[in-house]
């Protein structure tokens, strides 16, 4: 299951003109915990105070696009430094992905090298079996005069 964050950047990332705290909450229904909604809550103020600020002075993964009276009354949208860090979870996301590919494919790759190297074992012995298996035919036919051909 994700966590809270990458959720809610899921989220934002739909919204870029912004939403609201109670359409985030409510985006998730009932399926958040308390300290989902503490953590949420914590963010969005820190948004809203840092909106008065001419330099803010606390990280948020939200930005206030509008200054309401209190947070409920605003809207809301992800932070730059919040797209740029989902952004670098979809690359690792995706570069994991291509990694387990990767991976994969060099374990087919050895198990066909070791095949390859099982019938240049196996042919030439092949080869010298039946050479030894016409010998041996040869010898019998030539001490009891039988044709002792191996079908």
């Amino acid at each position: 299951m994700k966590n809270i964050y990458l959720k809610v950047l899921e989220f934002g990332k739909n919204k870029p003109k912004g939403f609201s705290f109670n359409e985030l909450t409510s985006y998730f229904g009932n399926k958040l915990e308390e300290w989902e909604v503490s953590v949420l809550h914590h963010h969005a103020q820190t948004a809203f105070v840092n909106k008065t600020n001419i330099r803010p002075q606390k990280d948020s993964m939200f930005t206030c696009v509008v200054h309401g009276k209190d947070i409920y009354n605003s809207k809301f949208a992800l932070s730059l430094e919040s797209y740029f860090k989902y952004i670098d979870y979809l690359e690792l996301k995706q570069a994991k992905k291509i990694s387990n590919d990767a991976n994969e494919n060099s374990k087919r790759a050895q198990e066909l090298a070791i095949q390859a190297i099982i019938v240049a074992i196996m042919v030439p012995l092949l080869i010298e079996w039946e050479e030894i298996i016409r010998l041996f035919q040869y010898l019998v036919f030539t001490l009891t005069g039988e044709d002792v051909t191996y079908r």
